[in-house]
């Protein structure tokens, strides 16, 4: 929807209130996308980050293991019907 199509619905609104186009600020529309894509692109790296699983399972800020990760330490579960 271009900015005529737009002023076209809003313009009985506005006169309606005494508002102008002026209130709206148009050039800031580029800017404010580019910062969207820039947050999506952070949010999505912080997912994918999050998702992946060292291979020697996940390990706690100092270095050690997290308890009940590994599971070679874990009975089988035994499934009874």
């Amino acid at each position: 929807m271009g900015l005529p199509a737009v002023w076209h619905i809003l313009q009985p609104f506005l006169k309606a209130r005494a508002l102008g186009m002026s209130k709206f600020n148009y050039n800031s529309y580029g800017r404010d996308f580019r910062e969207y894509e820039e947050f999506k692109v952070r949010i999505n790296g912080l997912v994918a980050k999050a998702q992946k699983v060292a291979e020697e399972g996940w390990v706690m800020q100092d270095g050690t293991p997290c308890p009940g990760n590994n599971t070679r330490d874990h009975p089988e579960m035994i499934q009874v019907g």
